[in-house]
């Protein structure tokens, strides 16, 4: 019999789930109570805290939103390389080879690309720099004096 693989991140991501789900229906209740109800105090106390546990959903998605996208990014590139390459496998890899420069240049560029995509000409304008000198740093590195 085979052995079932265990995702490591499915018990953080159930619990997570399991609460957001429990406070969107917490904030549906309080607005069915708010529609419900006549009484103008309790009225405004379920407007307040169903916008207080609105915010936090908020500032809960804000914050895992670029770890959402990372990891849909991976999980794109890993089917890709399954369905085009079925023979390619990430166990046979020789990390202790890898290049760490080339790792942090291709991550800064990628960076810079999706600030460029995304907007927000503030953060693009240092992200452009660093782009910049990571890449000369990186170019100069390859000339070395023999």
């Amino acid at each position: 019999m085979e052995a079932t693989k265990q995702i490591p991140w499915r018990k953080p991501i159930l619990v997570l789930g399991t609460i957001v789900g429990i406070l969107l229906a917490t904030c549906l209740g309080l607005e069915i109570a708010y529609a419900a109800d006549f009484d103008s105090t309790r009225r405004s106390a379920y407007l307040h805290v169903s916008s207080i546990i609105w915010n936090a959903l908020s500032e809960v998605f804000h914050f895992f939103q670029p770890f959402v996208q990372v990891a849909l990014v991976l999980l794109f590139l890993g089917w890709a390389l399954h369905r085009f390459y079925p023979k390619f496998d990430v166990q046979q890899l020789e990390w202790q080879k890898l290049n760490v420069d080339k790792l942090v240049i291709v991550l800064i560029i990628g960076g810079f690309v999706v600030l460029s995509i995304r907007g927000g000409l503030d953060s693009l304008t240092y992200s452009k720099d660093l782009a910049m000198v990571a890449l000369g740093f990186y170019f100069g590195g390859l000339r070395r004096p023999q």
